[in-house]
């Protein structure tokens, strides 16, 4: 996907369907296009719209690096702890980073501030799920330790970050 702005005089949005390319849109003042392309080798679809300054964020990566071992771990348990425990897990795990991004994105701090103590809240209930998993026996000693570290490193650095948005 690629991410244009234009500052008037531009030309007029026109929607880029042409084959699996996606649309585009203006507004007064400002033309964004987007485009849709499909990535080479993996199939995935991929976001290029520029990095976005969320990444840049320590605190952001942790929870990314979390919820990417909570859905890998996930989607190894059976049909009922999946349907159970594991997609609420997911859930909750995700949601951490989606509100970190989600945040960052938004223009005035307090706003910011709301999101990332929707994220601890959604943090903690990660940790209370993977609790549960734990002494349901979903995940063993040695899945935990790799989580461990980042569930130790992520409450403190989520407090330091809600704490800088203060200033």
């Amino acid at each position: 996907m690629s991410f244009v702005v234009c500052r008037p005089p531009c030309p007029p949005p026109t929607p880029l369907y042409k084959g699996t390319r996606g649309w585009g849109w203006g507004w007064v003042g400002t033309v964004v296009y987007w485009e849709w392309e499909l990535g080479i080798g993996n199939g995935n679809w991929e976001l290029g719209i520029g990095r976005p300054d969320f990444e840049d964020l320590e605190v952001y990566r942790l929870s990314e690096k979390l919820a990417n071992e909570v859905w890998e771990m996930a989607t190894t348990w059976d049909i009922f702890a999946k349907d159970t425990l594991g997609k609420q897990l997911v859930r909750a795990a995700d949601s951490v980073c989606a509100n970190i991004a989600e945040g960052k994105g938004r223009w005035h701090f307090k706003d910011n501030q709301r999101f990332i103590r929707i994220a601890r809240g959604s943090l903690y209930e990660t940790m209370s799920l993977l609790r549960l998993a734990y002494s349901r026996n979903l995940i063993n000693s040695q899945r935990l330790d790799r989580i461990k570290p980042l569930l130790d490193e992520l409450p403190p650095k989520l407090n330091a970050y809600l704490k800088s948005l203060n200033r």
